[in-house]
């Protein structure tokens, strides 16, 4: 038996999250659309020092931050499970981003966000790796 992580219904769809991150769909009833993301794709921040002449964001070091009390409320409204790509920009150069992790955390459910790491970024510190690394 798989271990269920998170569960939630999307319209007519019922969606659940296995611990080894699978992901299952099943229809319920296909003319009801959903009512939400599965993915999110997530930019916090446009600014970034890298320079990457690849880079499809067009972040350079005259971006700016997002708000991320305005992106903890907007992703407080979904259900636990659904998967968060969290983005920039350079999204450990953030700030706040130690106060997105722990707002997503103290969310009290499964939300499933990942973003880059360079271990240069989490190198930086205490105050950098507190809120990526679970406590």
């Amino acid at each position: 038996m798989p271990d269920v992580i998170a569960g939630y219904l999307n319209g007519g769809y019922s969606v659940t999250i296995e611990a080894d991150g699978t992901k299952t769909r099943k229809t319920i009833d296909p003319s009801v659309p959903p009512v939400h993301p599965e993915h999110m794709d997530l930019k916090i921040t446009d600014w970034c020092d890298a320079g990457c002449c690849w880079c499809h964001e067009g972040s350079t070091r005259r971006g700016k931050h997002g708000s991320i009390d305005a992106t903890l409320d907007l992703l407080s409204d979904l259900p636990a499970g659904v998967e968060i790509a969290i983005g920039g920009g350079d999204p450990l150069s953030h700030p706040r981003f130690p106060d997105l992790a722990r707002g997503l955390r103290s969310l009290g459910d499964e939300r499933q966000p990942s973003w880059p790491a360079p271990s240069a970024k989490l190198a930086d510190g205490p105050s950098r790796r507190e809120g990526v690394a679970r406590p």
